[in-house]
C-alpha cells in the first residue's frame, strides 16, 4: 500500500476502506477508469468520490465516523484530512482510546499501514508524545530482561555486562517503544540505520547489530513474534580488518628468552602450541591432558555446538613445563603460588567479577609482546603455509562454517598434528 495514498492495493488496483466495520472495496476497473487510470495517482479522485457517497448513504451527512474500539469521535472530513496529512495517531494517543494496530486501522479506514510508514508514525509519537502505551510485559525493557537472564547463563560475565550496556541504548530508541509483538522488517531496517547514523566504530556499530539479532531471535523462539522479520540477517554492519602486520620470529624467540621464571615461560608456550587464552590457561582442567594429548573447547563458546573439540599434541617444552608446574586440586591443572585458581569469572548479584592472573603476571612482568600478541603468531604461521592454511580457524577453535566444516572432520586430526609439530619446527627453530 502507499503511504501517500492509504487504502490503495497496487498490486490489485484496488481501493479499500472501512465505514463502521464494513470493508467497502472497488478496482479501478469498477470505477470506470480506463486502464492508463490504474494508479493510485490518476484514479484517486474517482475513488473519492466513490467513497464518500458510499460514507453519506450509510452514516449521513451530519453523523460521525466512530471507532467500535474506541471513544474517539471525528467528522468525515476531519477523518480526510488526517488520513491524507498522517496526525491520525496522534489524535488517537490524545483521546487515550485503542492502541492496538485493529483498532488504529479501523479508526482511519485504510487497512493495515506499510511497515516503513508505520516505523515513521511509530517515531513522530515517540519524539512528540513520549512513546505508546504497550503491555509492560511485552516491552524492549520487559522482554530484554528475560533474554539478558538467559544470555547471562551462556555469556562470559565481561561479555554480559557489554550487553547490559548495549541494551541501555537501545531503550532510548524511540522507535523501540513500541509492543515486542510489533517488531517487523521496518524495525530492523531503522535499527541499521540508527547503528550507522551512531558515529560508534564499525566494530562497535555491528556488536549492536549482531546482539539485536539474538534479542529479536529470541522473541521468535519464545513465541512472542509469529515469524522472524524478513531482512533480519542483513542487520549486520561490515568491518574493515586491520592490516596485521607479521610478527617476526626472531622477536618472538627473544621474548620467549627474556621470561623472568619458568612459569611465564609456560603462559608463551601453552599459547604457540595451542592458541591458549587466558581463560583457557587458568581454567585447565587434569582430564583434559592424556599423554603429550591437550584436549580443548574454548570457554566464551564452549556450548556452541559448531565449536570444534580441538586435540593438540603439546611440544616437550610444553609438556615439560605442565608436568612441572602440576598441582594436587581436585580438578585444577595450574594454580597460583598461593594455590588459588589462576582465573575466575562470576557474578555477584547483577555485578560482573572477574580474576585473571595469567594476564595480570604478564602485564607486570613488561613483556615486549602481549599474550594476545603471541596467540596472533601460529595462526599467522599456519596461513603462510600452503598446506597449513586450512587449520587456522581450528587451531584458534573458532566455529566452523561451510567452508571451513569439512576441516573438522575427525579424520584431519592426523595432519593437524603435523601442523602443531611443523609450528614448534617453524616458531622455536627447533
Amino acid at each position: 500500500m502507499s503511504a501517500r495514498f492509504p487504502g490503495y492495493e497496487r498490486s490489485r488496483h484496488r481501493w479499500t476502506h472501512m465505514i463502521d466495520g464494513e470493508r467497502i472495496r472497488r478496482t479501478c476497473e469498477q470505477l470506470g477508469l480506463s486502464e492508463e487510470d490504474w494508479t493510485a495517482e490518476r484514479s484517486w479522485q474517482a475513488w473519492k468520490t466513490y467513497r464518500d457517497a458510499e460514507i453519506a448513504k450509510r452514516t449521513g451527512p451530519d453523523r460521525f465516523t466512530k471507532s467500535v474500539k474506541t471513544n474517539i469521535e471525528i467528522p468525515d472530513d476531519k477523518l480526510t484530512e488526517m488520513i491524507e496529512k498522517g496526525n491520525w495517531a496522534k489524535q488517537v494517543l490524545r483521546a487515550g482510546g485503542d492502541y492496538s494496530r485493529e483498532a488504529i486501522d479501523e479508526i482511519i479506514g485504510i487497512g493495515p499501514l506499510e511497515e516503513e510508514r508505520r516505523i515513521e508514525l511509530m517515531e513522530e509519537i515517540g519524539t512528540k508524545l513520549g512513546g505508546m502505551p504497550v503491555p509492560k510485559d511485552l516491552t524492549l525493557l520487559a522482554q530484554s530482561d528475560e533474554w539478558l537472564a538467559d544470555k547471562k547463563t551462556e555469556t562470559r560475565s565481561t561479555s554480559w555486562k557489554n550487553i547490559v550496556y548495549l541494551r541501555s541504548r537501545w531503550l532510548e530508541l524511540d522507535f523501540l517503544k513500541v509492543s515486542v509483538k510489533d517488531y517487523t522488517a521496518a524495525t530492523v531496517k531503522a535499527f541499521k540505520q540508527w547503528a550507522l547514523a551512531s558515529g560508534l566504530s564499525d566494530s562497535q556499530k555491528n556488536q549492536h547489530c549482531m546482539y539485536f539479532r539474538a534479542f529479536v531471535t529470541y522473541l521468535y523462539k519464545n513465541e512472542i513474534l509469529d515469524s522472524p522479520p524478513r531482512n533480519l540477517d542483513d542487520c549486520s554492519i561490515e568491518v574493515t580488518k586491520k592490516k596485521v602486520d607479521p610478527i617476526p620470529l626472531g622477536k618472538v624467540r627473544e621474548v620467549l628468552a627474556s621470561t623472568k621464571n619458568e612459569f611465564h615461560r609456560m603462559y608463551a608456550l601453552l599459547v604457540l602450541n595451542t592458541g591458549a587464552q587466558n581463560n583457557d590457561i587458568g581454567k585447565l582442567r587434569h582430564d583434559q591432558i592424556t599423554g603429550n594429548i591437550l584436549t580443548m573447547k574454548r570457554g566464551k563458546t564452549g556450548d556452541n555446538p559448531n565449536v570444534p573439540e580441538v586435540q593438540y599434541r603439546l611440544w616437550p617444552e610444553t609438556l615439560e613445563l605442565l608436568a612441572k608446574f602440576k598441582s594436587n586440586h581436585p580438578t585444577l591443572f595450574l594454580l597460583s603460588s598461593a594455590g588459588t585458581p589462576l582465573y575466575d569469572s562470576r557474578y555477584e548479584g547483577e555485578d560482573a567479577k572477574k580474576k585473571d592472573l595469567v594476564g595480570q603476571q604478564w602485564r607486570r612482568a613488561g613483556y615486549a609482546m602481549t599474550l594476545e600478541e603471541f596467540r596472533k603468531v601460529p595462526a599467522q604461521q599456519l596461513e603462510d603455509h600452503k598446506g597449513h592454511k586450512e587449520f587456522v580457524a581450528f587451531f584458534l577453535g573458532h566455529s566452523a562454517n561451510g567452508v571451513t566444516k569439512g576441516h573438522y572432520a575427525p579424520e584431519s586430526q592426523r595432519r593437524f598434528f603435523k601442523a602443531c609439530d611443523w609450528l614448534r619446527t617453524r616458531i622455536l627453530g627447533k
